[in-house]
This record gives C-alpha cells, structure tokens and sequence, in this order.
C-alpha cells in the first residue's frame, strides 16, 4: 500500500475519545495511513493520527494533479488545511488568517516524508507521528478481544453506519443538546431580523454560546466601569488645570506696562482667571453629571450570569446523562440486567420478547427519552429568556451611554462658548489698543521740557583776546 493516498471527509465525525479517534470535518482532506477491515480507518491530520469510521470518507486520487509529497506535508502543517470542492478539486484554508488558496502552499517537507516508503516509515521516531498518538500508545493490538468491554467495543462499530445527507430528520448531539444536521427549514425567532437569541446556539472552541453572551454582558459592565474612571481621571485633569491658570491670573509679570497696552494686558490676565472658573466648573459638571451616573448605572446593571449560569450549567448537566445513558443503552446489550434496550426496541431481539419482557423495556425508553426533552425544552426556553434579557440590557447599555456621551460633548462645546464669550471681551479691549493714546499719555505724565538743544552761535565771541 502507497503511504501516499488521499481521502476526503464526506461526512463530520467527533470521536467519543479523541486520544485514539479522529475528528473529521467535513469536505477536509487527510492522508489515510491504515484500513483495519472492521469498519475503521486510520488517518493523518495536522499533528494528529486516530481511527475514523472508514465509511465517511472516499479515496481520492491526485496522481499527476498534485505533488502527493507535497500534499502530504501540507496535511501534516499546523498552519493549513487542506478541503475539497463537491467536484473534488482542492484548496487550502490558512488556519491563522482564514485566507483559502487555489495555489498548493509551500511548506518544509520532512526528509524523512520524501524517503517514506510504507505506512510503517511513519513512526514516531521519523518526527511525523507524535509520541502520544503511536501505535503502541493506542494499545488497539494489545486489547484482549473477549469480555463486556469488547462487546460492546465490536458492537458500537458494527453499528456505526453513514449519516444521509439528504435525511431533514437527520440531529447531532453536541454536549448534550439536540441539533438537527443542517439549518433546513428551521425558521428564525425573529425573521429579517438580526437578534441573539438566533445567532448564539452552537458551541465554540472557547465555550458555549450561552457563554459568549454572557462574556459580553460582563465586559459590558466592567467597560461602564473604566468610563466612569475615566470621567474621573477628566475632571481631576480639569480642576488641576483651572487651579494653574487662577495661579498664573495674579501673576505680576507685565504689570509695568502703560496706557491702552496695560489695560489689554490686565484683560487678558482677568479673562484667564474667568476661563479658570470655567474649568473648575466643566469639573464638576463631569463629576456630577458623568461619573457618578456611570457608577450608578454601573451598579444597577443585572448580573445574568449570577441568574442564569447555574440554572443552565444544570440541565446541561442532566442533558449529558440522559444522552450518556441512551447511548450507553444503544451501544451495550448487557446494559440494564442484560435486558435488551433502546437499541433492540427495532431489532429481531424485541420481536422474540413476550408482552412481559417488552413492557419494561419500553416503559424506560420512553421515560428517558421524554424526560430528556422535557429538559432540552426548558433549557431551550431559559436560553432564549436569558438571551432575551442580556440583548435588551445591552440596548438600555447603548442608549444610557449614548444620551452620557452627548452630554459630554454638551459639557465641552458650552465650556467652549463661555471661553468664546470671554475672549471675545478681551478682543474688543485689544481693538482699542491706541498707540496714539498711549504716546499722549506718556507725555503727559513724564514729559521733561519742550526746550530742545541748539548748535552753538559761530559768530559769538566766545573767547576774548588775552
């Protein structure tokens, strides 16, 4: 067998234990290393090597299309991965960017890849399968094939069968919760419009959806937090600022100056004091008026999480156990006394049991199953009461910080009028300046004599003869 073959996920996947299975996702492309013939498949993606049901996937072939070298190493990239269209043709995801290419990207291939001859080259020791992930780690060939572990092993990949595509019915179960396959014809809560309680149901890699939503409620409110400090922070600023210029107002630089000159010059030093009573005012209408509401606010904000975190972590807890359980009872027929369960409820073995031995089978089957819905249903109506309230709070967070800002941008443009007035007295004053005036007024006040010096007569006789 080529170490070099291709195959293409046709259906997602999520192992029940990631340290042996592989995730697949689907329309991704990973190089398929070992076929067990019991129904599984072992493959290589990024860093990771595990066992997938082999039915999920189709081989591929890229002979004369694409370096399978090549091809191989950009599998194993941690910064790319490799997908194919419906009509088998490949592009590259780039993982940190999220850019697709058509253009096979260029990354370092191992020379222990290129020398690979066989599945068996792909060990640990030739750095492309890590440690954690060997063959011997994943301990398949050592298991005993006998006892209730292997049954139920045996069982669950005999069982395990293609999803259909074209199956509406078709439901996922993430972390307990019930999702169909594909959106299909699920309608919107709120159709042609943009709200939360439509957008925030899937898991992410960080957290639930719930979660998301939560986290913003919680920013929010420690965002109102740091405006408040910051307001702080203004008027502190403005009130330093309005005490240095009443300082400088009774300054006595310049107080020598005279006439029209010194009576603009004192209008100035007065306009500055005037401006610093603006200031120290702008300081207190921002402390009054933006930082104390912003805390008040602050305060008076809910704290869904405190509400709802615990409720939600609950049944999302009895969700898990009751998909455990049914899935447990669908994988194991020694599950439940050695009765036959959920699984057999269609199978041969039902048929055969008498009225007796079906009663009690059915009886806990629809009991668990309706008590999961019972508690899927009030998790789904406290998901969108939660996500309901978190969006209208977040509305009232947006208007109350709007109408905080406008009245901030108020505050500013009177401080700017009032400033605007003032200098406007002073510019009159400064119109009136007359160099006239004050050349007049230095005369009058400091004037020595209009008697001015003469040359000295030629014709006196100055000097008498001896």
């Amino acid at each position: 067998m080529s170490v070099f073959e291709f195959v293409k996920v046709l259906y997602s996947y999520n192992a029940e234990d990631e340290t042996i299975g592989l995730k697949l996702i689907e329309n991704t492309v990973l190089q398929f290393l070992e076929d067990r013939g019991d129904g599984w498949s072992k493959g290589v993606i990024g860093t990771r090597e595990g066992w997938y049901p082999t039915s999920y996937v189709k081989k591929l072939t890229v002979d004369g299309v694409i370096d399978p070298v090549r091809l191989a190493a950009v599998i194993r990239s941690s910064d790319w991965t490799v997908c194919c269209t419906d009509e088998d043709k490949f592009y590259y995801l780039n993982k940190k960017s999220q850019e697709t290419t058509w253009e096979l990207p260029a990354v370092p291939v191992p020379q222990s890849l290129r020398q690979a001859k066989s599945p068996t080259d792909l060990t640990p020791e030739n750095g492309l399968i890590p440690n954690s992930l060997s063959r011997h780690s994943l301990n398949l060939d050592s298991q005993p094939m006998n006892g209730p572990k292997d049954i139920q092993r045996k069982s669950s990949l005999r069982d395990l069968e293609k999803p259909k595509k074209s199956d509406k019915n078709s439901q996922k179960v993430v972390n307990g919760i019930t999702f169909p396959e594909s959106i299909g014809d699920q309608k919107p809560l709120h159709p042609g419009e943009d709200h939360y309680c439509d957008y925030f149901w899937s898991d992410t890699e960080t957290g639930t959806g719930f979660e998301v939503t939560i986290q913003k409620a919680t920013n929010g409110k420690y965002v109102i937090k740091e405006m408040s400090e910051f307001m702080k922070e203004r008027a502190v600023i403005e009130e330093q600022y309005a005490r240095s210029l009443l300082k400088l107002s009774k300054s006595q630089l310049g107080e020598t100056e005279e006439g029209t000159l010194r009576r603009a010059w004192q209008i100035i030093k007065t306009e500055l004091a005037v401006r610093a009573k603006i200031h120290s005012n702008f300081a207190g209408s921002v402390a009054l008026n933006l930082e104390k509401p912003l805390l008040e606010y602050k305060e008076a904000l809910k704290q869904p999480e405190k509400e709802y975190i615990p409720l939600m972590d609950q049944k999302r807890r009895q969700l898990k156990e009751l998909d455990m359980l049914m899935e447990k009872a669908k994988g194991n027929p020694l599950y439940a006394n050695r009765r036959p369960t959920l699984k057999a409820l269609n199978s041969e073995d039902f048929k055969s049991l008498d009225r007796k031995g079906r009663k009690p089978i059915l009886e806990d089957a629809t009991r668990m199953l309706a008590a999961y819905n019972d508690i899927q249903q009030s998790w789904l109506e406290t998901m969108i009461q939660a996500l309901q309230e978190m969006e209208q709070q977040e509305e009232e967070r947006s208007d109350n910080l709007k109408g905080l800002f406008l009245k901030y941008i108020d505050l500013n443009v009177q401080i700017n009028e009032n400033i605007a007035v003032n200098l406007q007295k002073v510019h009159d004053t400064i119109e009136h300046i007359s160099k006239k005036a004050d050349r007049e007024l230095f005369i009058k006040h400091r004037a020595t004599g209009r008697v001015r010096p003469v040359s000295r007569d030629p014709s006196a006789n100055l000097f008498r003869e001896c």
